[in-house]
């Protein structure tokens, strides 16, 4: 094989490995279609922080005529719409969301939501008062809060349900479920339910290693 055969076999293999490269160096932005996986991470992302950041989203729903799809770079598009969730008490709240997903990382990169300000909720059946709180963990033997707090007492269908907020900030759910309580903590649901009794003007939760007291509130149902 002469040097001219060689130098022009090498061009050829040169140009042949060349598309590959840029591949391998600047992954292609997905495609713009609302039924491509992308799409669909971003709304999971979506969902699962609406769910996460509101406990009675029963389920979330996507718009697709106002949907927008957009390129930002060669490996990032940003999807912009909105949908509403449908909360257990059969109320729905409307928000907007965007979302930017990156092919290089496969991956979501940013995404959130916003109540949108023409649907607004309507005011909960609600009664909310000052009231003192302390939370005893039975296992450690310990009171790991004992202080002021709030409680609000909703009306719904299938029982009374307790939101309690503390003066820390953390906030305690007790869902009526039948003859129990289903309870969201900070942490999230509980897998123990709750059983409720009350004392004079205190109210009891327990459940796992747990005890909730609540004394005086909102005088509701059997307060």
């Amino acid at each position: 094989m002469n040097s001219r055969t060689s130098t022009r076999l090498l061009a050829i293999l040169l140009l042949a490995a060349a598309p590959l490269a840029a591949s391998i160096a600047s992954p292609d932005a997905p495609p713009i279609t609302p039924d491509t996986g992308w799409v669909q991470d971003c709304q999971k992302t979506i969902n699962n922080k609406i769910r996460g950041e509101h406990y009675d989203a029963q389920k979330v729903l996507f718009r697709y005529d106002d949907m927008t799809l957009s390129e930002l770079s060669e490996t990032k598009n940003k999807l912009a719409g909105s949908g509403e969730y449908v909360k257990s008490d059969g109320y729905r709240l409307s928000f907007d969301y965007q979302c930017v997903y990156d092919a290089a990382t496969s991956s979501v990169e940013s995404a959130g939501y916003y109540q949108s300000p023409a649907y607004a909720e309507p005011a909960p059946r609600a009664s909310v008062s000052d009231a003192g709180c302390s939370l005893y963990d039975r296992k450690g033997g310990r009171y790991v809060y004992h202080g002021d707090c709030t409680v609000a007492v909703l009306d719904e269908r299938a029982g009374n349900e307790f939101l309690v907020t503390l003066e820390n900030g953390d906030k305690y759910i007790f869902e009526a479920a039948n003859a129990m309580y289903r309870v969201l903590t900070p942490r999230g649901w509980s897998d123990s339910p709750a059983v409720q009794t009350t004392d004079g003007n205190m109210r009891l939760f327990y459940w796992g290693d747990w005890v909730m007291t609540i004394t005086g509130g909102p005088q509701h149902g059997n307060y």
